[in-house]
This record gives C-alpha cells, structure tokens and sequence, in this order.
C-alpha cells in the first residue's frame, strides 16, 4: 500500500497529513504516534488548497506550507507538496532543535493491527511505515529543508546540521525499540534514494549505518526490513547491497532509470530480496501492447532462476494505467512463474544508455593564468572570494564577457562533465552554481554596457514536487 490520502476528492488534508512537513504522517499503517511538546503550540491556516502549519515553540516560531489541489489529485499525487519548508535560514534552527528534541513517540499497535486484520487479511503482508528518512540526517533532508538548499546548509552550516540530527537520534532510537516490539512483520526503514541526492559518500556516511542497524535489531526480532529504492542506484549499487537491508522495495529499472533488471538482480539478489521490477510507464497508454509485452516476455529470462524477487510496480500504478495490462500481468506471472525461471540475456526494448565523454583536461593551451583562479574559485564553490576576483580582472582592463566565457563556463563545463561521468556529485554542483552566480552578479552591471544583442531563451523544466518525484 501506498495510500495517503483518505479523504474526499478536493478536501484538505486531515490529521493524518497536517504534520507532513515535518516528516509525520498519522496513518494506519503506523505502529506509532508522535506527540508533540507539550510547550509547542500548532497553528493551522487554509487558504483554497494551500495548508499553512505554524509551529510555535519556546527557542522560536517555525511554519511549513503545504499544498494539495484537484490538478495534483487527478495526476494520481498522493502526498501534499511543500510549498516552503520548516528550516528556510540558519535563524530556524533553535526552534527546530527544540521541536524534535523534545518531542516524544508512542506506541499504538490496536490501530496497526486493526487496519492490517481488517483492510488487508490474507491478500498480503501489512508493512509498518514511520519517518520516511533512514537516518536522522536523511529525514532532515527530505522533509525539513529544500532540496538544493540542504547542500548548501550541509557545507555552510554544518554544526547546526549535525546539533539537529543529535537531537532526533533519541526519535530513531525509540521508533525502532518499537517496531521490534510491534505486530508488523515487515518494517519500512528508509525511502527515495538517488545517487544524486543521496550520492555515494553521503549515502555511506548518513545513511547506511543507520540501515546496518536497524536491519540486526529487526532480524533480532524476527522482523524484515524493507527500503523504499525507487530512485535512480546506478551510483549506489554496491552501498545498497551491502547495506543490510532486507528487502529493496519498488526498484524501478530501465527505461524508467539508467539500470536494467537484469543488472539489478545480478547485483542484489544474493544478499536481499527485489520487490518490484516493472517500470510504472509501461502500464501506461503511451506505451504500446507490443513494448509492455515484450518487456513481460524479458522480465522472466532477467531474474532467473526467480528466487529472492517479488514482482511489482514501481513505483506505484499510475491513475490512467491500463488495467488490463495489469490483470495480463498477473495471469502471465501465475502461469508461467514457476521456479527455477529459464535463463536467458534480458534485452529491454530501448536504446542503450548514451556514453557521456571523459572529461577534458583543463583549459586550452592559450588559457592564461589570470582565469585559472577564477575556474578554481567555481571548482571550489568559493562563492565568498570569486566576487573580487571577477572584479579584479575588470579593472585590469579584462572584458566581462572574457571572463565569463574563459573563467566562468569554462569552470562549469568541466564540472558538468564530471558529474556526467559521476566523477562530482550534486553538492558540488550546487556550490559551484552559487560562486558562479555571484560572479555572474558582480559581473552583470559591466556585461549590461557591451553591445551584445539578446541571443535567445533557455527554457530549464523539472518536476513539481519533493524528493520523492526528483529520483524519476
């Protein structure tokens, strides 16, 4: 189940949702409930689709806006979308340490089991959710700060970064002293990872000894852990394997992301169990009988010999699916899922992946030194000593447009090629970006005087939504 929302089509969220920025969600599915400090006092706004939720504490006052309209609802969205988040400057934090910090967790097992007796029964396995983040630090980026604005607080602010994962560690401890004594077989520990949000260092250092951890104690228990992979893992393949996990729910494969099933069960099944492995886009319209079967017809030569791999959607049945697509899809995987499963090369029907060019060396031969430490200055994400070095360089007589194409993009190029080839990560994209545009800021008054005419648009589109939606 992946079911949020549970009220009529065009209301506003209900209590289950009304602390959603803040990463808590009071579902069925839940083993637990969080109580807020009693100190804090909650405020609550409605304006049309928009919720406001105004937290008011002791160290502070912090709010969250949230959105959930008919367009999103009829887009098959399940969760309202941050319109702002908790922490929006460094200001914030006080209030936020003190909201989590003293915050409590409680058990509630009678709601658990009664959904899992009455709602599911015999027709699956109920799977206890709690926060969405593995780690402390994980659920402070997925639901407490902006996306792009969390690396930017990972490098400039650190301490208060890891004050406020200290202060929700007791929260992980607990949660998971629950879980264990809970009725839930499976346990959701941890979703929407991306080898670009969640890039491999970071992964390594935040988030997998949280999923070690949690993974024993669970086992310990007699109970599975389950992640949420629904991201793009070609980064993280090997973390994730070796991560403890017991189960890698909703993997999305190709075409859908870079990895091919085929790969993925190579790679995963001998130390955890796949459970998805049918891209959600094959269910659609768009996608053509002849494609959806001949992916079918692949799937079962991908996963041979079959053991360790729950065939599923990932990430979730779109609203405008086909049904009998699916229906075909259970038929097929009734008759013909016997184990072993035959072997044989799984050929997705799609072009394989572009290769992306190494990167180049730094600068043409007729670089001159005086632009290198403008590009060191980007490489570096310096954006604090990038502003006089631009404006240095004009006043030495160097045109701004110079300095921009030879030190500015230069830089960026060079950077976008190690991204590409995985070489960089995001945070380092983003702290380039920023030195880059207070270059740019500095340099905008003396690129305004030249005689360079308007050349055109860059029209740049991504998705609206949160992290969730940003692995796809």
């Amino acid at each position: 189940h992946h079911k949020y929302v549970y009220g009529a089509f065009g209301e506003h969220p209900d209590d289950a949702l009304l602390h959603r920025g803040i990463g808590i969600f009071r579902t069925r599915d839940t083993v637990l409930d969080f109580v807020l400090p009693r100190d804090v006092g909650v405020e609550v706004e409605h304006d049309g689709p928009v919720m406001r939720v105004t937290y008011h504490t002791p160290a502070g006052v912090v709010s969250h806006r949230l959105r959930y309209d008919e367009s999103m609802q009829r887009l098959g969205i399940s969760i309202p979308l941050h319109e702002d988040h908790l922490i929006k400057s460094v200001a914030d934090y006080p209030a936020v340490w003190h909201l989590f910090e003293h915050m409590q967790v409680v058990p509630n097992h009678e709601r658990f089991s009664r959904w899992a007796e009455t709602e599911i029964g015999e027709d699956g396995v109920p799977v206890a959710a709690h926060f969405h983040g593995a780690s402390p630090m994980q659920q402070i980026q997925r639901d407490l700060i902006d996306a792009t604005a969390f690396f930017i607080h990972y490098k400039d602010h650190q301490r208060e970064l890891r004050e406020l994962a200290a202060r929700m560690e007791p929260l992980f401890e607990r949660i998971l002293e629950i879980c264990c004594a809970s009725p839930a077989p499976v346990v959701n520990w941890g979703s929407n990872f991306d080898d670009m949000l969640t890039y491999p260092p970071y992964f390594a250092r935040e988030i997998q000894p949280w999923i070690r951890r949690a993974s024993a104690a669970l086992a310990d228990a007699g109970k599975i852990l389950m992640c949420h992979t629904d991201g793009e893992n070609r980064g993280l393949m090997e973390l994730i394997r070796d991560s403890g996990m017991h189960v890698a729910e909703s993997i999305c494969p190709a075409p859908m992301t870079q990895v091919g099933l085929a790969e993925y069960y190579r790679e995963w099944a001998g130390k955890l169990t796949l459970f998805g492995g049918v891209p959600s886009t094959l269910l659609l319209p768009e996608t053509s009988e002849a494609a959806f079967d001949a992916y079918v017809d692949e799937l079962f030569r991908a996963i041979a010999p079959g053991s360790r791999f729950v065939v599923g959607i990932a990430d979730q049945v779109p609203p405008n699916a086909v049904f009998a697509r699916l229906r075909r899809l259970g038929q097929r995987i009734a008759e013909e899922g016997r184990l072993p499963l035959e072997a044989g090369g799984f050929r997705p029907a799609m072009p394989p992946p572009a290769q992306v060019a190494a990167p180049s060396a730094r600068g043409a031969a007729d670089d001159e030194e005086r632009f290198y430490e403008v590009q060191d200055d980007v490489h570096a994400g310096d954006h604090l000593a990038i502003r006089q070095r631009v404006l240095a360089l004009v006043e030495d007589g160097v045109p701004a447009q110079e300095i921009l194409e030879r030190g500015l993009i230069a830089a960026m190029d060079e950077i976008g090629q190690a991204f590409a080839s995985g070489e960089a990560f995001i945070p380092e994209v983003l702290l380039s970006a920023r030195a880059m545009n207070e270059a740019v800021d500095a340099l905008g008054p003396h690129l305004a005087t030249g005689a360079e005419r308007h050349r055109g648009r860059v029209l740049v589109g991504t998705v609206a939504g949160d992290v969730h939606d940003i692995g796809k």
